[in-house]
């Protein structure tokens, strides 16, 4: 659907698809960073090394990119490599992470109205960690995997179980839903701008 309408602008299917393809990856990297607090604060220190080696391959890859566009291999490696500049990085990355952690700090707000003594890295991080979950699923979104995790993240420091899952579909309902609704509005909304534009 955001190549079919970002076409009708003059932006090629190239472009749009490796900026998709950036884009998920860019938030795979901010979740994993933000999920790996818990992992060692709860499980094993050594995860605390995941998101340094994370950022370093953030920031390795344009030059891995330019060597491999070097190599003359006809694969379409520059519409890539240009959304991996460092300069380009340092404007995503941190929009990137602060998505997600003010996705976090919604489960945080909730928990704490419930009367939940929690630290707030380690709900953002236990949020992140269930999206994580939801996207290994395969499902759309990771609807019910992902809510699934999340209680189960939460009944491992104690949360009560009812309250967890309280927490955990609210907060779904909050971050999730919104946002589809809107994608929702606007696709329909430009479906129909782009027919009477047509006639």
């Amino acid at each position: 659907m955001r190549a079919t309408h970002l076409s009708q602008l003059g932006i090629p299917f190239k472009f749009t698809f490796f900026s998709f393809l950036s884009e998920r990856l860019l938030d795979v990297i901010a979740v994993a960073c933000l999920g790996s607090y818990f992992l060692a604060t709860h499980f094993n220190d050594s995860f605390f090394i995941l998101p340094a080696g994370l950022l370093l391959a953030c920031f390795t890859a344009y030059p891995f990119l330019a060597w491999v566009n070097g190599l003359k291999t006809h694969l379409p490696i520059e519409e890539l490599k240009s959304q991996w500049s460092p300069l380009t990085l340092s404007k995503n990355l941190p929009l990137s992470f602060l998505a997600w952690l003010l996705q976090g700090v919604v489960l945080y707000a909730l928990l704490i109205s419930l009367g939940v003594e929690i630290n707030l890295m380690t709900a953002i991080s236990i949020y992140c960690l269930s999206l994580l979950i939801g996207a290994a699923s395969l499902i759309p979104s990771g609807i019910g995997v992902t809510e699934i995790g999340m209680v189960w993240l939460l009944t491992q420091i104690q949360v009560d179980g009812d309250i967890a899952l309280i927490a955990s579909i609210v907060t779904r309902g909050l971050t999730l839903w919104p946002a589809m609704i809107i994608g929702l509005v606007s696709a329909i909304t430009l479906q129909r701008a782009s027919k009477f534009g047509a006639k």
